[in-house]
């Protein structure tokens, strides 16, 4: 018998003897191969090789039975793609070698070359395929595009360390690259401030109570990442028990679920901060991602501390320019305030060596007792400045009488008080207990509020005095008719050399540390100090003491 003709130029035709033969050398030859091969007639698979049944996970007859589906070998995203060469193989065109992913049957993904050849095979068009598993050079091709990236990535880096020296262009440029290099929904930075970590420069993330989170030490993801000192994984934020307290109400709110955290740590080992991804779908982070950001982690720990180093320098600097401010008022004002009652009270005593008239020889002599008066308050409260915020200063306590410290000190301002027309309200109350307190500084603190009140009071104005029982310790309160303080201004009363304007210091005398004084006194006696004030209606100062308990 004579072989039959070849039907078509390129197709095979295998029921002749000679291409009997054929077909067992291919079958001896494709049993042996690395590759997958397969024959697919129709829509359905005559001819499988060895390979393809280990690595797909389907035995011969599963792939042979009338009722096997072949679009499950296909991965979703790859299923268009084999349609559309199915089409154009059925048309008589020739494909070129393509890339599609292959599903095992037990859902691991292949990535294949895929070659096909239109052939006969007993008697009609069947579709002849080999598929060669290219997985691990395409894992190699990612692994090298990856490393390109870090490379890039660092090379970026080296330079934003050269021109990034202000910490929030370097945390922008940190957690831009973090979140472009993973591909993430979010990505911020949590810094170490004072045992605790406070996130920074965010990308991705929407609601301002997420910004706002805080972990105290040892809670929370970025304090695991920290005291692990390694990167921490979680596919699913809120049910990982590793965490202690973590914030999980907000977390739900912004919508993120899945998190990578990597710790940054100086030279030393010590804790700097946690550059975080997240996604708000459910996703393992891979490897090589983790790797990717502890390469970005590890070249620029260095560069953050650098800037914080930086950061606090330059900070330290402004302080040491504003002491240097802060000296040249001290000797500008205390100058001012030491000279002005010497030169009163020396001048009232000329006079009075001088004068005959015995009325108008005494009130020279009030009036230098009243500069030198002042002058005392001036010098009490630079001792008391020069102790203030030392760490082994302690303040005695010791049982006292409020009432009677509120009286003599009282006394002392009565012929300011008849001067300026100002009226006194004491509103002490009768059943008044003592108080835990150093008598010295206690009338060293009403000093400096009752010559405020009096000092910035308008003339015939009028100064009260409270003092009770207040949530278990003695309040008192010193309150004024007077010009009262500006809303934007009441913070910084109780700052050092602090005084409301510029005229004030020539229309008010004072060295600007009286209030300083008296919040460091009250606070070292274990209370606080409070003010209310509106401009043209006048101040309300309030301290607390703790009460003795001695009756």
């Amino acid at each position: 018998m004579k072989p039959k003709n070849k039907s078509k130029e390129g197709d095979s035709v295998i029921d002749s003897p000679d291409q009997i033969t054929l077909e067992n050398v291919f079958r001896t030859i494709a049993e042996e191969s690395p590759n997958i091969i397969f024959i697919n007639q129709m829509g359905h698979i005559v001819y499988v090789n060895k390979q393809c049944q280990e690595m797909m996970g389907y035995t011969k007859e599963e792939f042979y039975s009338p009722d096997f589906d072949f679009s499950v070998l296909i991965a979703p995203e790859s299923r268009d793609l084999a349609k559309e060469n199915l089409k154009k193989h059925m048309m008589g065109e020739e494909i070129a070698p393509y890339e599609y992913k292959l599903l095992t049957k037990d859902g691991r993904e292949i990535v294949g070359l895929h070659s096909t050849k239109i052939i006969d095979f007993k008697g009609s068009k069947a579709i002849l395929g080999i598929i060669t598993d290219i997985t691990e050079h395409k894992a190699a091709e990612e692994m090298l595009k990856n490393h390109l990236e870090e490379l890039q990535a660092v090379t970026e880096i080296d330079k934003a360390i050269i021109e990034k020296q202000n910490m929030n262009s370097l945390l922008l440029f940190i957690v831009g690259w973090a979140r472009k290099l993973i591909g993430s929904d979010a990505s911020f930075f949590g810094y170490v401030e004072k045992n605790e970590i406070r996130h920074h420069m965010f990308l991705g993330v929407r609601s301002k109570a997420f910004k706002k989170i805080r972990l105290k030490k040892g809670t929370g993801l970025g304090w695991l990442a920290l005291n692990e000192k390694k990167p921490v994984i979680m596919e699913d934020y809120f049910t990982d028990k590793r965490m202690k307290n973590p914030p999980t109400d907000v977390v739900r709110k912004e919508g993120l679920i899945s998190f990578l955290a990597v710790p940054f740590l100086s030279g030393e080992g010590k804790p700097i901060g946690v550059l975080y991804v997240a996604n708000r779908e459910k996703t393992r982070f891979s490897q090589g991602q983790v790797r990717t950001l502890v390469t970005l982690a590890g070249h620029v720990s260095v560069a953050v501390e650098h800037a914080r180093l930086f950061e606090e320098t330059k900070k330290a600097l402004e302080e040491l320019k504003t002491l240097d401010t802060l000296k040249s008022d001290i000797i500008a004002n205390v100058s001012h305030e030491l000279r002005t009652p010497l030169t009163i009270a020396n001048t009232a005593l000329e006079l009075a060596e001088e004068e005959t008239d015995e009325i108008g020889r005494k009130n020279l002599l009030k009036m230098a007792k009243d500069a030198l008066w002042r002058e005392n308050m001036v010098v009490q409260n630079l001792l008391e400045a020069a102790t203030m915020s030392v760490p082994e200063k302690k303040v005695k306590l010791k049982p006292v009488n409020l009432r009677k410290i509120i009286e003599e000190v009282n006394n002392e301002f009565t012929p300011l008080l008849v001067r300026k027309n100002l009226k006194m309200q004491n509103k002490i109350s009768p059943k008044l207990p003592l108080v835990m307190a150093a008598r010295d500084k206690l009338a060293l603190v009403l000093r400096n509020l009752i010559g405020n009140a009096v000092k910035f009071n308008n003339e015939g104005g009028r100064i009260t005095i409270n003092a009770g029982v207040k949530k278990g310790m003695v309040e008192v309160c010193i309150g004024d008719t007077g010009r009262g303080i500006a809303k934007e201004e009441i913070g910084k009363v109780f700052d050092y050399m602090y005084q409301v304007d510029s005229s004030a210091t020539r229309n008010f005398s004072g060295t600007g540390t009286g209030l300083a004084i008296v919040k460091e006194i009250v606070e070292a006696h274990g209370g606080r100090v409070t003010v209310e004030s509106e401009l043209k209606k006048g101040s309300l100062f309030c301290f607390t003491l703790p009460v003795s308990k001695v009756l």
